[in-house]
């Protein structure tokens, strides 16, 4: 049986899947990409979520995000869409 998770490791957690909004990624590195975070938490760094942990995560992560309407239009004007 699993250990509970403390309010720091859920508080992790839950930025990672705001930031992946709908990606995945496998467990192996999502379990590490949350020990990241909560070190960063728990340290008091900010951002949490600098430009290099976001870069490692959008490398790693599957799927894509739906693309924000703007894009989308302006994709469709463009004919790319």
């Amino acid at each position: 049986m699993e250990d509970a998770m403390t309010p720091s490791q859920l508080t992790a957690e839950s930025l990672l899947r705001s930031y992946l909004s709908g990606r995945s990624m496998p467990k192996i590195l999502r379990d590490a990409v949350v020990w990241a975070i909560e070190v960063r938490l728990t340290r008091g760094d900010a951002p949490t979520l600098d430009a290099t942990l976001r870069i490692d995560i959008d490398n790693h992560a599957v799927g894509r995000p739906a693309r924000p309407i703007v894009c989308a239009l302006l994709a469709s004007l463009l004919g790319r869409g």
